[in-house]
């Protein structure tokens, strides 16, 4: 919907006014209440000095549902920028109620995006998808996780619950080699887990593949072709 000059200069005032960290008028906030279209071109003409104050009045007006008020470039910068780690993602809830399904959707629009995930993105991620397919997860810290980076446990009521360690290493054109399956399959029997996983943004050395191939009742390899394959496939909640 175009905006009338009238509406225009009403959606550049207010959008200054929160730039500077004031307050919306009482015509302003009657509009934000009156008109979705209006919320929506503040928030896109907001610029980033102004944007927390506008996650704050859309919150307190009980707008946190309405996806529609933020552009998918601004989602996707602050769900795949690591340099908003500190400022808006710690704040994510209160405009995106999953953050990890927000995420998921991206990187299924956006494939080329996985790569430029943080590694713990990279985690969140593959975590994400193993949640979505029913399995209750945790992510392990980032620091001394004890070798591995996702516990994701099955339960069914005939066979009991089936835990599983996930890997997940992040790497650009290195592959993943036998000395990194091997450590997984040693964490795997120590911990007493039903199966590891390993899954990368890359692929594998053939004698990984091999080794993998002769455990491959406890060892289970997925590269950057599988996890798209599972976005792909993946029934997000509407």
């Amino acid at each position: 919907m175009r905006s009338t000059l009238g509406e225009f200069f009403y959606i550049q005032r207010a959008a200054e006014n929160l730039d500077r960290g004031g307050e919306l008028s009482p015509f302003e906030e009657a509009m934000f209440h009156k008109s979705p279209d209006f919320r929506k071109q503040v928030g896109e003409h907001v610029s980033s000095s102004g944007q927390w104050q506008y996650y704050q009045i859309i919150k307190d007006m009980g707008y946190t549902q309405d996806k529609t008020l933020f552009n998918e470039e601004t989602i996707t910068d602050v769900l795949i920028n690591p340099s908003k780690e500190n400022t808006l993602i710690k704040k994510a809830d209160i405009w995106l109620p999953n953050v990890t399904e927000e995420l998921i959707e991206i990187c299924r629009k956006k494939q080329h995006l996985i790569h430029e995930l943080t590694p713990r993105k990279y985690e969140e991620l593959i975590a994400g998808i193993f949640s979505n397919n029913g399995f209750d997860v945790e992510l392990t810290p980032e620091k001394n996780d004890g070798g591995f980076d996702v516990i994701a446990i099955k339960k069914c009521g005939l066979t009991g619950d089936t835990v599983n360690l996930i890997e997940c290493k992040k790497y650009v054109r290195k592959k993943v080699g036998i000395i990194v399956v091997r450590g997984l399959l040693g964490v795997v029997n120590h911990n007493k887990a039903h199966k590891g996983l390993i899954v990368t943004t890359s692929n594998f050395t053939k004698p990984a593949l091999d080794f993998a191939e002769s455990n491959k009742t406890k060892i289970t390899l997925k590269d950057h072709d599988n996890v798209l394959d599972w976005l792909k496939t993946l029934n997000l909640p509407k």
